[in-house]
């Protein structure tokens, strides 16, 4: 893929160097070639950044992998048992039938 973008970069660049430069008399107005030579050339420069971005990502990739097949692998951890249920999980909330607050149960800081 990087190879595609590198090489759809430098159709554009050279298009665009072409058509500006040998296009140019055909053109209506200098500016216009002018314009034509640098679009192509930017748009060349950006599809060759991209395939090089591309690149690098793929290695960075290529370089992980071999550096996570290096490292021993990670031992799998004992079944652990899960505590039985309990029967009545509901709070006892008769205790605090009558419970009033207090100036003091605030939570300020």
């Amino acid at each position: 893929m990087s190879r595609l973008l590198k090489g759809i970069g430098i159709f554009l660049f050279a298009v665009g160097l072409l058509v500006g430069v040998l296009g140019g008399p055909y053109l209506s107005s200098f500016w216009i070639a002018l314009c034509t030579v640098v679009s192509g050339f930017l748009s060349g420069m950006i599809f060759i950044a991209l395939g090089v971005i591309l690149e690098q990502a793929e290695e960075n990739r290529d370089y992980l992998h071999y550096i996570a097949n290096l490292l021993p692998k990670p031992e799998q951890p004992a079944e652990r048992r899960k505590a039985p249920a309990k029967k009545d999980s509901r709070s006892a909330l008769e205790k605090l039938k009558d419970y009033k607050f207090e100036p003091s149960d605030s939570q300020e800081s």
